[in-house]
């Protein structure tokens, strides 16, 4: 098997990709296209179940081309964004669009199921805080307002499982992604009767559990013919694409902290044991399986850290501006001369109503100011979830923070982060740590690999430290103490009335 290679497959909100890894860890091969998304009124956002196929498809395609043996893929895996999922009827064809994650048609339904099972069971079952934008949420709203759909689908798949169905022709879900329905028993680890009722969703539509790389079967002959996969590579589950990306950087135990960067970000701590109960709804965090058996994590984050930087850039030039912009933000002063931003574009409160806000602005405030005062935003926020997740995962001293993603790459946010944390935060020297993390999952279900957390092990993981910037850490500590203060939060109460009044 030394010659063996393993693929991945990383289905993102902004960009789906396939990536080719070897046994030590290095990338063999990358290929990436736009993830396709729809959006038929204001506010909605859907993908077309052929379309997120057609881009595994041609990126599974591309990337085996740079491949000078295709045939030594033992294995294949797929991550995506949570919660989304495709409604199939008895002959696995689409019923109906994949309702995007963070999608706000669906606040009523989110809205009924908390006050029906109220945010303390919630979370003492899942783990999770009442918001709308989980599996049955979405299951609901298309029983209500597509009932002809709904009356033909006889199973439900997360985007992730929806692939791995197409590649192999069985249907299964992964438990970091069934943590994100709100209808997993977190504890014992089964889909709950009471949560299903409570949503008014049939059990009979959700696929059987299992871990994250378990073998699912084969690829198909159809399914090799489209990809260039070979037919006997092994097809495992994968899961939740943040949480993929904590495996692909060796994130599965106490003592680390995955920061991960994409369109959204996610922080994510493992915990042994299945973290229900608490507060969420108040602290503001969520707690799930791992797709390493048995481990479990508490997660926090920010629904728009990399959708605030693209807007801010985009808004101020865009295209070539870019690069410019951030050079010239790094020039700015810390502080910004008092520019504040709430990064709550898509919602910080997981309502899905947008309602950020930017303070501070008079006529000195120029293009780079402004792009350093979002830039600091999302590291307080970074901050502020980080610190959350870390208490109430009830581990002592701070989590060596590893940060992945798109937004990794930009060096200028990584030291103003770590300058607000006054330690250093540290990049892993891989490339495409979600699909690193699925791929290491297809290596698991072909058996090259006992377990994940095995596979995880056995690559060597070199850090780039990003440290902070000494002389300003208490000037940052103070800054950070009024952002995360009472008058400073109630900028989104007030945000989001302003964003009730304009039907937003």
């Amino acid at each position: 098997m030394g010659d063996a290679l393993f693929a991945g497959v990383d289905v993102g909100t902004t960009n789906t990709k396939a990536i080719v890894f070897d046994l030590s860890g290095r990338l063999v091969a990358h290929a990436a296209v736009p993830t396709p998304t729809d959006r038929p009124r204001p506010g909605w956002a859907q993908h077309d179940p052929e379309q997120l196929w057609d881009a595994a498809v041609s990126t599974l395609r591309a990337a085996l081309a740079e491949v000078e043996d295709p045939a030594a893929v033992r294995g294949v895996a797929v991550a995506s964004m949570a919660e989304a999922g495709v409604p199939l009827d008895d002959r696995g064809r689409p019923t109906y669009d994949v309702i995007a994650w963070f999608d706000p048609r669906t606040a009523e339904q989110g809205r009924r199921l908390a006050d029906a099972v109220g945010a303390e069971r919630l979370a003492a079952l899942t783990g999770l805080r009442p918001q709308p934008i989980y599996s049955v949420c979405k299951l609901r709203w298309l029983v209500e307002n597509e009932p002809d759909a709904f009356a033909r689908t006889r199973s439900w798949l997360h985007v992730a499982d929806f692939i791995a169905y197409r590649l192999s022709g069985e249907q299964a879900t992964d438990y970091s992604l069934a943590s994100r329905t709100a209808a997993l028993d977190l504890n014992r680890l089964t889909w709950s009767e009471e949560l299903l009722a409570a949503a008014e969703v049939p059990a009979s539509v959700l696929a059987s559990l299992v871990w994250g790389g378990t073998r699912l079967g084969p690829v198909t002959d159809d399914a090799a013919a489209a990809t260039g996969l070979p037919a006997d590579a092994a097809v495992a589950a994968g899961g939740h694409d943040h949480v993929c990306g904590a495996l692909g950087a060796a994130v599965i135990d106490a003592g680390r902290a995955l920061d991960s960067m994409g369109t959204a970000e996610s922080i994510l701590v493992p915990t042994a044991r299945a973290p229900t109960g608490g507060d969420p709804l108040r602290h503001r965090y969520s707690g799930g399986a791992h797709v390493v058996a048995d481990r479990f994590y508490l997660s926090g984050g920010v629904h728009a850290a990399g959708a605030s930087v693209d807007w801010v850039l985009d808004l101020l030039g865009g295209g070539e501006e870019r690069g410019r912009l951030l050079a010239e933000a790094a020039d700015v002063a810390p502080g910004a001369l008092g520019v504040g931003f709430l990064p709550d574009l898509r919602g910080g409160d997981g309502s899905g109503v947008a309602h950020g806000a930017l303070t501070g602005l008079r006529p000195e405030v120029g293009a780079p100011t402004l792009v350093r005062g979002v830039l600091e935003g999302l590291a307080f926020a970074f901050r502020n979830a980080l610190e959350t997740v870390v208490e109430h995962a009830a581990h002592d001293g701070h989590p060596e923070v590893r940060a992945v993603g798109g937004g990794a790459r930009n060096d200028l946010l990584l030291r103003i982060k770590a300058t607000v944390l006054g330690r250093p935060v540290w990049r892993p020297r891989i490339e495409e740590a979600t699909g690193r993390g699925a791929a290491l999952l297809g290596a698991v279900g072909a058996g090259l690999f006992p377990d994940a957390a095995t596979a995880a092990d056995s690559l060597d993981v070199e850090l780039d430290e990003i440290a902070p910037d000494r002389d300003q850490v208490d000037a940052y500590q103070a800054r950070y103490e009024a952002v995360t203060g009472a008058d400073y939060q109630g900028l989104r109460s007030v945000s989001q009335r302003l964003a009730e009044l304009a039907g937003r």
